[in-house]
């Protein structure tokens, strides 16, 4: 954290002290990018729900402190207005950014990316709380189910998948509990009858009064599952509600009014309102 404030205020604006030269700042600069544990290298793809800091060098109303890829895949950046970002790379998206803002805006502008928080990921099966969990760097499996309030008495730790979304699929990964999580993973964890959890329960997450497992019943709307989980929060927004579920071809995520039926295995997430 203290390498990413100091690089961000000695090389995100245009004065430095006068014991920078001209020459000492990019060294000074790359150490602190270095040390910074938000660079990511150009393989970790930005994705929808990422939070990212674009600093763009000597121009402080066109840098952005914090802004969240809505899930088209777009953020909203000056001069620019709405563009894709997902599927780009920390690096790659700097090296766009540079030659969308020297079209005519900028002479010679140096961008710099960083992406400051990750999707989370989601824990469900047998766990004690199962639901979505911030993603940090280097959290294996045995973290993510520690903080899932650990393996519930049914569960066969043997019986251990994640579920992955590529850049153009999904994957259901057999796995271990030294295994890494990626930003938007679904962990599940077996029962030791080797009863598929997702085909009697759903989930529901986000701004309800209990999130967490319910027992799926046919008919069974989002409003009602809502209604099982405790009902709204203050701070919920009902036009906010998304539905994550497996399909034949893949993860699906979608928007979700309260009369659209539920289907086993669901993960319903409430928004937060603005406001």
């Amino acid at each position: 954290m203290l390498a990413k404030l100091l690089f961000l205020t000695h090389c995100g604006t245009t004065t430095l002290k006068t014991s920078f030269s001209i020459f000492a700042k990019p060294i000074f600069c790359l150490f602190l990018l270095l040390l910074s544990p938000y660079s990511f290298g150009a393989k970790d793809i930005i994705a929808p729900g990422d939070s990212l800091s674009i600093k763009v060098f000597g121009e402080p109303d066109l840098s952005l402190d914090s802004v969240k890829v809505t899930r088209r895949g777009t953020i909203s950046f000056p001069l620019l207005g709405e563009i894709k970002v997902s599927g780009y790379g920390p690096r790659q998206l700097e090296t766009r950014l540079n030659t969308l803002l020297s079209n005519g805006y900028l002479l010679k502008p140096e961008v710099s990316v960083f992406v400051i928080e990750r999707r989370p990921f989601f824990v469900k099966g047998a766990v004690e709380n199962p639901g979505f969990y911030p993603f940090s760097g280097g959290i294996t499996v045995e973290k993510g189910i520690i903080l899932a309030g650990g393996f519930s008495e049914t569960a066969d730790k043997g019986l251990l998948t994640i579920i992955r979304e590529n850049a153009n699929s999904q994957e259901t990964l057999e796995t271990q509990l030294y295994a890494h999580i990626r930003p938007g993973d679904i962990v599940s964890v077996g029962e030791k009858d080797a009863v598929a959890l997702s085909k009697d329960v759903f989930y529901v997450h986000g701004e309800v009064r209990t999130p967490g497992e319910y027992k799926y019943k046919k008919g069974l709307t989002v409003n009602k599952a809502i209604v099982l989980a405790g009902g709204f929060t203050k701070r919920a927004s009902k036009r906010k509600i998304k539905i994550t579920r497996e399909e034949e071809d893949g993860i699906k995520t979608f928007r979700a009014k309260v009369n659209l039926t539920v289907q086993p295995g669901d993960i319903i997430d409430v928004g937060q309102s603005l406001f």
